[in-house]
């Protein structure tokens, strides 16, 4: 079981940027970064977590994914690239991270069905 937190910011809120950047993996000094169209990950091994940080030059998004493995996130991140390539300005969500996680786990299902061995007589 995963989770997506989803923390949303306004660039020209300076105290609730600082907030949003104050748990993450990158320096406040990201802020200046963040002005422009930007989108960044990072996965914490530590904590088994996954950050993706992304500016459209006005919002700022961080969402931080728990509960999945590193093998579900290297999937979700390369298709989630796909999805940029047919959508450059698409910004990550909630929404969209989940459904990709919730894909990527109906497979794993399907496949582990597939290749379940046979029952021993």
């Amino acid at each position: 079981m995963f989770h997506i937190e989803e923390i949303q910011a306004q660039l020209d809120d300076g105290a609730a940027l600082a907030q949003l950047l104050a748990d993450t993996p990158w320096p406040q000094s990201m802020q200046a970064l963040l002005r422009k169209p930007f989108f960044a990950r990072k996965w914490d091994i530590g904590k088994q977590s996954d950050r993706w940080l992304a500016s459209d030059g006005s919002t700022v998004v961080l969402l931080t994914i728990t509960g999945a493995t590193a093998s579900a996130v290297a999937r979700a991140r390369l298709r989630f690239d796909d999805l940029r390539i047919a959508a450059p300005r698409l910004q990550p969500s909630r929404e969209t991270v989940r459904g990709i996680l919730e894909g990527i786990a109906r497979e794993d299902d399907r496949a582990a069905t597939l290749f379940r061995p046979p029952p021993e007589r």
